[in-house]
């Protein structure tokens, strides 16, 4: 596990993952031309579970968007415009 610190509504808060999450978490804002941190505020504002759940939930359903993407499938990008999550730039 990897803990990391980031703001959150103005309070510090640490966030314990393993690397292979935050591996793709950085690849996912990148992906977005987001900052991480802005990435991570716009997933804990739509989260119902704890944070680390909600981000480890975010990168699976993000891999597994990819797979149905390729088959022209589009639902994990509507899924988060309506969560106002970012949403695939393929």
């Amino acid at each position: 596990m990897q803990k990391h610190s980031v703001s959150l509504n103005g309070h510090r808060t640490s966030i314990s993952l393993e690397p292979i999450f935050w591996q793709q978490l950085h690849r996912l804002a990148t992906r977005h031309g987001l900052p991480l941190q802005t990435l991570i505020e716009q997933i804990d504002t739509t989260r119902h579970a704890n944070l680390s759940s909600a981000l480890r939930v975010y990168v699976v359903e993000a891999l597994l968007a990819g797979e149905t993407e390729a088959q022209g499938q589009k639902h994990f990008s509507v899924a988060n415009a309506q969560r106002g999550l970012p949403v695939s730039k393929k």
